[in-house]
């Protein structure tokens, strides 16, 4: 009799765990895939090994860009602009370009089409740009699993060409590079300092995952660091602690000091200076 009604079981369970989203959680977790494929009628002939990710912007819905793919069956550029309406659905907008500049400028425009997301289906667009063979590109939607932030312990804080830029559209600090298990930058915009583990004065602020650090200083605030090289390994979220100090600036844009320890005392010696 147990065996009889299990897959009931299951299903019920399935439909049990889902939730209704948020439009802000959509807004953060909101994705797109692009895959290129050469095809022959309906046989799949081959696939090139890049694929492509794009996220949304959380804080307006918004995800836009040039993408281009320059391989040996030629140039694929494209123009993308995906929005999430205020009822819940997702539109986009899709160009082909014909030509690709050195400086990465897209000119001769060849098809544009407006599309509205049904039950989430990928986009499949016909490359026009490429005559002697078929190639297709798919644009496959998603909403991304977020993880939770773990504590990572003594890791350091390190990353290469670091920018730092806040939501209000300012950039504090670039082409920094930084290591350490507590690091820190005074810029014109203030002081911030990070590390995985708890410091003095300290609060837990934000999070790390991939090449990104945010830190959330209120509902509307938010800092950002970015890094050419990953902070963690794929498929981690960590704990950031940060002290964030708005009065303490400094001289100019273009002054930047950035500092690094392994020693909490010698760090908040740092900060006092």
């Amino acid at each position: 009799m147990f065996k009889k009604f299990l897959p009931l079981f299951l299903l019920v369970s399935s439909f049990a765990s889902a939730r209704e989203l948020s439009m802000q959680e959509i807004k953060e977790r909101f994705e797109i895939r692009a895959d290129i494929y050469q095809m022959d009628g309906k046989k799949i002939v081959g696939s090139t090994d890049r694929t492509s990710y794009w996220r949304m912007n959380p804080e307006n819905g918004d995800l836009h860009g040039d993408w281009s793919s320059n391989f040996g069956g030629g140039t694929i550029a494209i123009r993308y602009n995906w929005k999430l309406e205020s009822d819940g659905s997702v539109k986009a907008t899709l160009e082909e370009f014909g030509k690709v500049s050195k400086d990465s400028e897209f000119s001769q425009p060849i098809a544009k089409k407006e599309y509205t997301l049904e039950n989430f289906e990928p986009i499949v667009w016909k490359v026009l740009s490429i005559k002697d063979k078929n190639y297709v590109v798919r644009f496959i939607p998603s909403v991304r699993d977020t993880a939770t932030a773990v504590t990572v312990g003594d890791l350091p804080v390190a990353g290469t060409d670091l920018s730092f830029t806040d939501n209000a559209g300012y950039l504090w600090a670039s082409e920094t590079d930084l290591g350490g298990k507590y690091i820190g930058v005074t810029t014109h915009r203030g002081t911030l300092a990070l590390s995985y583990v708890p410091f003095k004065g300290a609060k837990e602020m934000g999070t790390v995952e991939g090449k990104e650090i945010v830190i959330k200083v209120d509902k509307k605030y938010k800092i950002s660091v970015k890094s050419d090289t990953a902070f963690l390994p794929a498929g981690v979220t960590g704990k950031v602690y940060a002290l964030y100090l708005p009065e303490k600036k400094s001289k100019g844009v273009n002054s930047v000091h950035s500092f690094s320890s392994s020693s909490e005392d010698r760090f908040l010696k740092s900060l006092e200076r």
